[in-house]
């Protein structure tokens, strides 16, 4: 930045500040210079960019007043301490304690799940479910997926009665996840096995009650 006159960086720094976003013309115009070199400048100030509105607006960073996820708004424009949309998805799902799913995580956005979701279905870094009828998505990585697991059945358990406690519900589940085509007596048997209090009636009725009894019935014909 070398090149631009300390009075024109100050006052568009000013603007900035008073505007709170910008767009990368905007700040171009400011500085009497071309949108290669305002990108340079908003690197070196550290300007954050967001994620919806096609990545448009900055902010600088001592602006934004990040809530507990990582989340700041202006009008409707939404920025993340993570970064870009994917980063952000990530983060916030990898800090749940119990996974999101899409309406939660379209809430907490500000956005609509149905128009970002699906493309990161696949990603290696999250992992989807679908539990009582919903995709959930939870940590990829096993040791928190399964902590996440448990704590979301805990949570159903506590809404109703379930047919299995949660320290042997996440047992089956995640077995059953591990295993998506074994059939309901080889999972009964293999649960046994490890010395689980189960039996073919009670998984079947667990299944059922988290709405996976097709997924059962189709692996067990």
């Amino acid at each position: 930045m070398n090149n631009i006159k300390d009075e024109l960086i100050k006052e568009t720094l000013r603007k900035f500040q008073a505007e709170k976003v910008m767009t990368i013309e905007q700040i171009a115009e400011n500085l009497k210079r071309s949108i290669p070199t305002a990108r340079n400048c908003l690197k070196q100030w550290g300007a954050i960019t967001s994620y919806n509105k096609n990545g448009r607006y900055y902010v600088l960073p001592n602006v934004p007043k990040f809530n507990s996820y990582g989340l700041w708004k202006h009008k409707d424009i939404h920025f993340s301490k993570y970064g870009n949309l994917k980063s952000t998805l990530i983060n916030i799902v990898e800090n749940s304690s119990i996974g999101l799913d899409g309406i939660t995580i379209g809430k907490l956005l500000g956005l609509d799940p149905r128009s970002f979701l699906s493309h990161f279905a696949k990603l290696c870094s999250l992992r989807r479910e679908k539990i009582s009828g919903r995709f959930i998505y939870f940590s990829s990585e096993e040791i928190k997926f399964e902590r996440q697991l448990s704590e979301r059945l805990k949570s159903f358990e506590q809404k109703a009665g379930c047919p299995l406690p949660d320290s042997v519900g996440i047992v089956v589940l995640v077995e059953k996840i591990k295993h998506p085509k074994i059939s309901l007596e080889k999972l009964t048997k293999h649960l046994q096995n490890k010395g689980l209090p189960v039996n073919k009636k009670k998984i079947q009725d667990f299944f059922l009650y988290y709405g996976l009894q097709k997924k059962i019935l189709d692996s067990s014909s």
